[in-house]
């Protein structure tokens, strides 16, 4: 895997609000939005001519908590697509599988 990058959200972020309060967590599908940006920004860097276009798989280890960094990580094998890994303090929260198509 190649480092592509860590973000953290804060706790004042509004989407905490109602994802749960007392026990907040960054929802899924705004970690695979990230991710998604994160991996096109990681294929360009790469000179590759191919965008995300979807999600082939995912599996969320654990949840990810406002204010933790999270490290993104990608690789590209063989198969044409780009699989990607989520950590929190070197332990995997998020990964999958993202499916690619030529720009």
């Amino acid at each position: 895997m190649t480092p592509a990058g860590s973000f953290s959200l804060p706790a004042s972020h509004p989407m905490f609000a109602g994802h749960f309060p007392g026990n907040p967590i960054v929802p899924g599908a705004y970690l695979l939005a990230l991710v998604e940006r994160y991996a096109n920004d990681w294929l360009r860097a790469q000179g590759r001519a191919e965008r995300v276009v979807g999600v082939a798989s995912v599996k969320f280890l654990r949840p990810l908590r406002p204010d933790e960094t999270c490290a993104v990580a990608f690789a590209a094998p063989a198969d044409g697509r780009l699989r990607f890994r989520l950590d929190v303090a070197g332990a995997s929260c998020a990964s999958g599988a993202l499916m690619l198509d030529a720009l």
